[in-house]
Order: C-alpha cells, then sequence, then structure tokens
C-alpha cells in the first residue's frame, strides 16, 4: 500500500471511529496520519532537489535530467546498456546529463466532470 492510499485508509478509520465516538482510537489515528504527513513532506523535498547525476538510479528508473546546451536542458531519461536514454525514442545521447532529480508526481484528474488537476 503506497503512502496516498494508507493515508486514505487511515481518514477512513478516523471518520469511523468519529461516527461511533471512540475517541482513543481517534487519538491514535490522528497521530499516525501525523506521522505520515512529516514523512510525506520530507520525502517530497528530498526528491524535488537537483543532485549530481553521479548519483542517480541506473536501473531503467525514468529520472529527470538536466542536459546543458540541450534545448530547455530538461528532460526524463533512464539509464540502459551503460547510456542514458531519452524516453520519447529509446536513442542514447550524445551529451550527457549533469544533474538530476525525481520526476515530479502527476496532478490527480479532477472527478468533479469539470476537468483540470484537482
Amino acid at each position: 500500500m503506497g503512502e496516498r492510499e494508507e493515508l486514505l485508509a487511515l481518514a477512513e478509520r478516523l471518520r469511523q471511529s468519529l461516527a461511533e465516538d471512540r475517541h482513543q482510537e481517534m487519538q491514535m489515528v490522528m497521530n499516525r496520519v501525523a506521522t505520515a504527513l512529516e514523512g510525506w513532506g520530507a520525502s517530497a523535498h528530498a526528491q524535488s532537489s537537483w543532485q549530481p547525476i553521479e548519483t542517480a538510479p541506473k536501473d531503467g528508473t525514468e529520472v529527470l535530467c538536466f542536459v546543458e546546451g540541450f534545448g530547455m536542458g530538461q528532460m526524463v531519461l533512464y539509464w540502459m546498456d551503460g547510456y542514458w536514454r531519452e524516453k520519447a525514442n529509446c536513442l542514447g545521447l550524445k551529451k550527457e546529463p549533469t544533474f538530476w532529480q525525481h520526476t515530479p508526481t502527476p496532478p490527480i484528474p479532477s472527478t468533479d466532470g469539470k476537468g483540470g488537476a484537482s
């Protein structure tokens, strides 16, 4: 279960505890939610920082890379067979990236029928 799913499950458990007036369980759930959110914020910050390319994962994970002198400089790449490859066309690059960071989490689509992200 991912962090988001765990927080949703805890929120549902809290809702049920409120409905049934179980105060001790509500306090325990709120403590778990607070702890999860604290860790989530730290994790999100760590994942949004540029890092030297030498520290990038080389297991096929797609990461956002900075390639100096290449268009806008940012592109999603992954490491395979000794080369950084572009996600769009799987070709190896002639210029090496110098920095990387985790790809951002995409927005959650709206469920209200109005379009856009929520």
